[in-house]
């Protein structure tokens, strides 16, 4: 399973979690509910190393913070398997303020992208599943485009059908673009421009927002003609605060 992601730091961090599940493999046996790995954060870049992996001399707490890392077995579909917690014992996920902007990101982008692999399994309550796509995932680094950039790579003239034969096989998540029936007949009503995002839900759902573009802002549409609800300066804003849900486009 191909997993495209934005940012080296990213990368790399998915790199360790896919090296730490595959040596850890053999800890399901215990079927505990939640299994526990200490390691630390960059304090600036948002790097991520295990305790197991690293040489304990290079380590500061200047430079790195201490953080551990848990998998759980999610009550429901929403819940994501991986957190980053402060300690072990401390229920509270860990505190930003000692970190910076850009490695709270990193984190934030790592655990996004981590549990929508784990939502592509067949059974989201299977830990053994989720450790081997983990383990399994082919990782593409791909630079982050701008909003021009990524509409085009990742527009495909495509009818809904056509839209869930690309999506399906890939990460949950994954999305293009494309203008269906009703974004077209939207556009020439209003006259407003409309386009179609659609995704691959869990449980291979395809779902489709449409996206209109008013006033240089983009806003989902929801059948209000006041257009009331939250407006973003550029697509990369509205799909980022789509959180859990959309992980990275269809190129």
């Amino acid at each position: 399973m191909k997993l495209p992601v934005h940012f080296s730091a990213v990368k790399n961090n998915i790199e360790l979690f896919s090296l730490i599940l595959g040596k850890h493999f053999e800890d399901l046996r215990k079927k505990q509910k939640h299994y526990h790995y200490h390691g630390y954060i960059h304090r600036s870049s948002g790097n991520v190393n295990f305790e197991e992996l690293c040489d304990p001399a290079k380590i500061n707490d200047h430079d790195w913070k201490k953080i551990c890392f848990r998998i759980r077995v999610p009550e429901n579909e929403e819940d994501g398997v991986f957190e980053v917690l402060d300690e072990a014992e401390n229920e509270d996920s860990f505190t930003i303020d000692d970190t910076s902007q850009e490695a709270n990101y990193m984190v934030e982008q790592t655990l996004r992208a981590l549990n929508l692999a784990s939502k592509s399994v067949n059974n989201y309550r299977d830990l053994y599943q989720i450790f081997d796509a983990i383990t399994h995932l082919e990782i593409e680094y791909i630079e982050k485009e701008n909003d021009k950039d990524i509409i085009e790579s990742s527009w495909f003239d495509v009818d809904r059908l056509g839209a869930e034969q690309l999506l399906l096989n890939n990460i949950v998540g994954t999305y293009l673009f494309r203008k269906d029936l009703y974004a077209t007949i939207l556009e020439k009503q209003l006259p407003i421009q409309c386009i179609t995002l659609t995704y691959l839900a869990p449980r291979g759902k395809i779902v489709d927002f449409t996206l209109i573009n008013k006033d240089e802002r983009w806003l989902i549409f929801n059948d209000d003609l006041t257009f009331s609800g939250p407006s973003f300066p550029n697509i990369s804003t509205l799909v980022d605060s789509l959180g859990p849900i959309l992980g990275s486009p269809l190129y």
